[in-house]
């Protein structure tokens, strides 16, 4: 009988077998022992679900009958946790999502849940993501570089409202190496207070929403992240817990208009549809209005990038065609999140660089 202990640690997988060696070893080794894990399976045909069963018998696995979307499958896995935890010490209870395609060092869980501890005040917190470059992958096996090249150290929001990775490309030289808090986490590897998710979450009639299951993939780690900034939350990024990061898609800090729109052709389709359509999603379901109008010299510019590259990409065009079509949902989900906002549109000004 599946039983959570501290630590919640959930993976969604779709066709993720090839990643799953290299993390379940390194959760084996991790000097914190007291968690658990689930994992929410996306219809994988690669055999992902079989591997888990013969190699990690007590991993709890859940099974869609097809691709639900990284959002709503963690939020499977986030109800499945709470429910068996009592709601008294959710402040003490910490779900841990990571991506498939991470692998940790093998102290960061015992590096992030002792930051959580010291500082109950924290909602999330993050280690310092490094890239992991995979050198050979023939069949049967994968050599893995683990480099010190900075993946992410938080998220950024800047004034045109493009969310991009902290120190992305930069050689990890401890440039980033006193904790501070940051607009948000990466939703590859994140420790939320479980207390913090419960807050965080929104209602709209059919149950909690704490990452948005409308976004499907791609950018609902930055929506959430802007949506604890409202509610008054903080989050951090700890310098001394490691872990790395095979990164599909890198994250392209301060891309100008022309970069925007070559970079659509190097991304799949489906990439291109989600990430176009849930930018929009993200501004309409969290911007003020106000503070939109105060950078509208690098709002206006980056969006007639986005309109741009819509244009000349037909998937982005979908992407664009989808976001007016849920245009009203997100701002059904913008009423609800305005009655629980609590920082002014000052205080939430400060985070856009």
């Amino acid at each position: 009988m599946f039983s959570p202990k501290q630590v919640s640690l959930h993976l969604v997988t779709w066709n993720s077998k090839k990643f799953l060696p290299a993390l379940f070893a390194s959760m084996e080794v991790q000097t914190y022992k007291d968690f658990s894990s689930i994992v929410v399976d996306n219809a994988s045909h690669d055999g992902t679900r079989e591997w888990i069963v013969e190699k990690q018998p007590d991993t709890c696995i859940l099974r869609n009958i097809r691709n639900l979307g990284f959002a709503r499958a963690h939020n499977q896995a986030i109800s499945m946790a709470l429910q068996h935890w009592n709601p008294t010490d959710y402040a003490r209870k910490y779900i841990f999502v990571v991506n498939p395609d991470i692998e940790l060092d093998i102290t960061c869980i015992q590096q992030l849940v002792a930051t959580m501890e010291s500082d109950m005040q924290l909602a999330a917190i993050g280690p310092t993501l490094l890239r992991a470059i995979v050198s050979r992958d023939t069949e049967g096996e994968r050599e893995v570089e683990r480099t010190q090249i900075i993946d992410s150290a938080g998220l950024v929001m800047s004034k045109k409202r493009q969310a991009y990775d902290r120190g992305a490309g930069e050689k990890n030289d401890n440039q980033y190496y006193h904790a501070r808090d940051v607009f948000g986490l990466s939703g590859a590897c994140v420790l939320f207070r479980a207390s913090a998710l419960v807050a965080a979450a929104i209602d709209i009639g059919y149950g909690p929403e704490y990452f948005d299951p409308d976004f499907f993939a791609y950018k609902e780690d930055v929506d959430l992240a802007w949506r604890m900034k409202k509610f008054g939350m903080r989050a951090q990024c700890n310098p001394n817990a490691i872990a790395w990061h095979h990164r599909g898609t890198p994250s392209a800090p301060q891309a100008n208009i022309l970069q925007i729109v070559v970079a659509r052709y190097k991304k799949p389709a489906h990439v291109n549809r989600f990430s176009t359509r849930n930018q929009f999603w993200l501004v309409w379901k969290n911007d003020e209005i106000m503070n939109r109008l105060r950078d509208i010299f690098w709002v206006v510019p980056y969006e007639v990038g986005l309109f741009f590259s819509a244009c000349i990409s037909w998937s982005s065009c979908v992407g664009v065609y989808q976001a007016l079509g849920g245009a009203v949902r997100m701002y059904k989900k913008r009423y609800v999140i305005s009655k629980k906002t609590i920082v002014f549109r000052k205080e939430i000004r400060k985070w856009f660089i």
